[in-house]
């Protein structure tokens, strides 16, 4: 049996360090259309806790463009979302 395959994807930080982090899952709002990111970061992928970091994104070409999440209404938002899809197993 072959392990799913581990999509990454590498953030370089303010201070030019890069980090790599395991995409969790994606989720586009169907009323804004607006799409995030749910990332953990690679080293601790497999931990059995792990704090999990929603992003926004935006394709340019091959390449997703990250954006913060900093609106709390927001925030409440991706967190219903992320545990949705605990609870239903998808991640």
């Amino acid at each position: 049996m072959t392990e799913p395959e581990v999509e990454i994807i590498t953030i370089t930080q303010e201070d030019g360090v890069e980090e790599d982090f395991e995409v969790v899952s994606y989720f586009e709002n169907p009323s804004t259309g607006i799409k995030y990111v749910f990332l953990v970061p690679a080293n601790d992928a497999d931990e059995e806790e792990q704090d999990v970091y929603p992003f926004r994104y935006a394709e340019e070409g091959d390449n997703l463009v990250l954006a913060p999440v900093e609106d709390d209404e927001e925030w409440e938002m991706l967190e219903e979302v992320l545990q949705t899809l605990m609870d239903s197993e998808q991640i």
